[in-house]
């Protein structure tokens, strides 16, 4: 498998459009994440006598960070996976190491950032359009 980090932005309700039909989700960020029908996603699970291990599941999951997560990641190269997308948020310190440990490990990974999804919010205000509409005018436009 060749190893090729990439990274991207994308918004939770459009996680889709990075997404391709062979990848593992492991989603790190906390958020449900909008996916297809058949999308697999990694799930964490820790057992007292084994150890942890990362399983693959059809079931949407989120997996809490932990420091054992990278011991887990051994395993993952024997299953069928054309790539691993790791979701975080903007504010996660974690999504780097974790594609630093695949890329280790000679896994294909894409590490996602979610964004904000625009709300009305975040357009200009009356008072903003109506100063951009008068240097407009000023540059001879309006």
């Amino acid at each position: 498998m060749t190893t090729a980090t990439t990274e991207c932005s994308s918004t939770a309700a459009s996680i889709t459009e990075v997404l391709l039909g062979g990848d593992l989700i492991l989603n790190l960020s906390g958020q449900a994440l909008a996916t297809a029908h058949g999308a697999r996603y990694l799930q964490f699970s820790s057992n007292s006598g084994s150890g942890c291990s990362l399983q693959v599941t059809k079931e949407a999951c989120c997996v809490t960070w932990n420091a054992a997560i990278p011991s887990c990641f051994s395993s993952l190269s024997s299953l069928d996976a054309d790539r691993i997308v790791v979701v975080v948020e903007s504010a996660n310190e974690f999504g780097h190491t974790v594609v630093r440990e695949l890329t280790a490990r000679g896994l294909r990974c894409l590490l996602c950032t979610l964004s904000e999804d625009c709300g009305a919010e975040a357009f200009m205000d009356e008072e903003d359009a109506d100063a951009v509409a008068e240097r407009l005018r000023q540059l001879g436009y309006l």
